[in-house]
């Protein structure tokens, strides 16, 4: 009987006595580093990825003789499709459109993130890589959605597989592909510099240390009531002290 105490699958052995796991297709994720990036900058993730897909195709050509067909196989061509949604700024969709408008040989590395092995930070995990050309770069702007790309990559030659380390991708590649993003400590998040708002004071906290712990505003400004400045507080002060002084000289 063969010896599957180790996990191995294939010819001779049975998956009966073993855990399920499945390979999840959630788990490959895709990274990219252009030809005329610098030789010691590390690969970046393809956006935020939706559905992907490859197809591995050999064309058969048949030749029928005067009894039966022949068929032989043709040479062997590949073709990557990812699905990416962008986020502000990170620059993913213009260097596609680099690639795509110059010609410009993109490297992609399809990374299996079912597989991972090792510790932090030396871990490793199976890859395929490609050196690939976008020929066509669609921009979807759905209503409501996220800005997108299908991104169809055509591999030249044939794809290569080995074995990628984590410091050959950005900055906690393996974690980010799985979490999005880290545990971020108040005094580490915020610091926006957006300005998509209409109104600069809706982005203030609306309850400053300094107010007291009141909501102050000014009604008079014409950029809408200011929130969590602070600089409405002394002077709603004054003006309820000036009140209750006339209010006590009046009684007098």
């Amino acid at each position: 009987m063969a010896d599957d105490s180790a996990g191995n699958f294939g010819v001779g052995t049975t998956v009966l006595n073993s855990t399920v796991r499945p390979d999840l297709s959630d788990l490959y994720l895709y990274f990219y580093k252009l030809d005329t990036w610098a030789k010691n900058h590390v690969a970046k993730m393809l956006g935020l990825q939706g559905n992907t897909s490859g197809t591995n195709t050999k064309t058969v050509t048949t030749t029928q003789t005067k009894t039966v067909p022949i068929k032989t196989m043709g040479q062997p061509t590949q073709q990557r499709t990812v699905l990416s949604y962008f986020q502000v700024g990170d620059g993913i969709f213009e260097d596609m459109k680099k690639a795509w408008k110059y010609g410009i040989t993109i490297h992609l590395y399809r990374v299996n993130l079912n597989q991972i092995t090792g510790d932090k930070p030396n871990r490793q995990a199976p890859c395929e890589y490609s050196q690939c050309l976008l020929g066509t770069l669609p921009q979807t702007e759905n209503l409501g959605g996220i800005m997108q790309a299908s991104l169809a990559f055509e591999v030249q030659g044939l794809a290569q597989e080995d074995l990628l380390s984590e410091s050959d991708l950005e900055e906690a590649a393996f974690d980010q592909g799985v979490d999005l993003y880290n545990f971020i400590k108040p005094t580490m998040a915020g610091g926006s510099d957006d300005q998509t708002y209409d109104n600069a004071n809706a982005a203030k906290p609306t309850v400053e240390e300094t107010d007291g712990g009141f909501m102050t505003g000014d009604a008079s400004n014409d950029s809408g009531v200011n929130f969590g400045t602070g600089s409405n507080a002394s002077s709603a002060a004054s003006a309820a002290n000036s009140t209750a002084s006339n209010a006590a000289s009046s009684a007098s």
